[in-house]
């Protein structure tokens, strides 16, 4: 999931989202832009703990458009390789 950041994102605070996302899912990745002021999150997280995550370490964000997100099989751009 992408989220976009209304407040730029330092490299500390790049870090504590990162921490922030890794005490709800170990596993999680993920990835900070702080140019962009964006964070991509590839794991088992909902889209509100995620905003709640970011908004723990002072980073007032919200679900942006993301283009890579995963589909549901049987959609008009499915590959089928998710099956």
């Amino acid at each position: 999931m992408l989220l976009n950041s209304a407040n730029p994102i330092s490299q500390p605070v790049a870090a504590a989202i990162v921490g922030a996302v890794h005490a709800i899912d170990s596993l999680a990745q993920v990835q900070v832009d702080t140019n962009l002021q964006q964070v991509w999150i590839d794991g088992r997280l909902t889209a509100q703990q995620a905003v709640a995550a970011l908004d723990k370490v002072g980073c007032d964000a919200q679900v942006g458009n993301d283009p890579f997100a995963p589909h549901e099989q049987g959609g008009s751009t499915c590959c089928g390789s998710c099956s």
